[in-house]
């Protein structure tokens, strides 16, 4: 449960104290975002093994890229949700592209796994932005 505290004092806007809250709950749905990220990662590097199908190992290591790439946008770029859905969308968009001109099978799995995962993020960020997933 997230909890905002407004201190009134004479003579402050109260627009600035609306920013300063808006502001305070971007950083936490970042934190957010990040956290549940990080955790996806973990657990996929988990799921590497080398006895594993070497198949299998490459599509969790493609999936932990994509997270990655992903993280990378929101920690790094400071890039905000709601534009970093619109570079995932395009980033989708080209990789179905991709993956219709694809001649290689492999390649064609490669996509899918990216388009697959990129998807899940885009769940990710609308389910954590609408309040309907509990990330603990």
């Amino acid at each position: 449960m997230i909890c905002f505290f407004v201190i009134v004092t004479i003579g402050v806007d109260p627009y600035y104290i609306l920013i300063l809250q808006f502001s305070l709950w971007l950083l936490i749905q970042i934190q957010i975002d990040s956290k549940f990220l990080h955790k996806k990662i973990a657990k996929r590097k988990k799921q590497i093994h080398p006895v594993h199908n070497p198949r299998f190992n490459h599509n969790i290591q493609l999936e932990i890229d994509c997270v990655k790439w992903a993280l990378q946008k929101i920690e790094v770029n400071k890039v905000p949700n709601d534009r970093l859905e619109g570079i995932i969308r395009a980033m989708i968009k080209d990789l179905e592209k991709r993956k219709g001109k694809a001649m290689i099978r492999s390649d064609t799995d490669d996509l899918w796994t990216k388009v697959e995962t990129l998807q899940w993020i885009l769940y990710v960020i609308f389910t954590i932005r609408n309040g309907r997933m509990v990330v603990v």
